[in-house]
């Protein structure tokens, strides 16, 4: 990005919300100024439990929640619901997984096509002075 940069290319610049990663913004510097990624989810557009969810957060670990986080969160607490619905069997709990058509989690509500795939809505974000803006 850098070097795309200073070769005077300044056209947009595109990735998915890794690009949050403080590393990329170390190594880019200036130049992920504008740089617009896709984002799973707009934290100012979630409700209460995201904001217990980011407030534990903070206080346990210092840092604010990213995608990761708070995916991981949720595909634990699914999870746990499919165990708590079919006991400690694992064809069981595939059952009760593939039976949960939506689960609503602290980054919004999963909603799940035939083949199990998160249908919910992404967003856009571009980068300023080295952190996620969402639009």
């Amino acid at each position: 990005l850098r070097q795309m940069r200073a070769a005077g290319l300044n056209v947009p610049v595109y990735g998915p919300e890794r690009l949050g990663d403080p590393r990329f913004f170390a190594a880019a510097g200036e130049a992920a100024e504008g740089v617009t990624a896709a984002y799973p989810f707009d934290p100012s557009q979630l409700g209460e439990a995201w904001k217990t969810f980011a407030e534990h957060y903070r206080e346990s670990t210092g840092r604010e929640p990213d995608s990761w986080a708070a995916y991981g969160y949720d595909a634990t607490r699914y999870l746990i619901e499919a165990v708590r619905k079919a006991g400690l069997n694992r064809i069981r709990i595939r059952d009760a997984l593939w039976e949960l058509p939506q689960f609503d989690g602290v980054t919004g509500p999963f909603r799940f096509d035939k083949v199990r795939t998160n249908r919910g809505q992404m967003t856009l974000v571009s980068v300023k002075d080295c952190q996620f803006v969402f639009d």
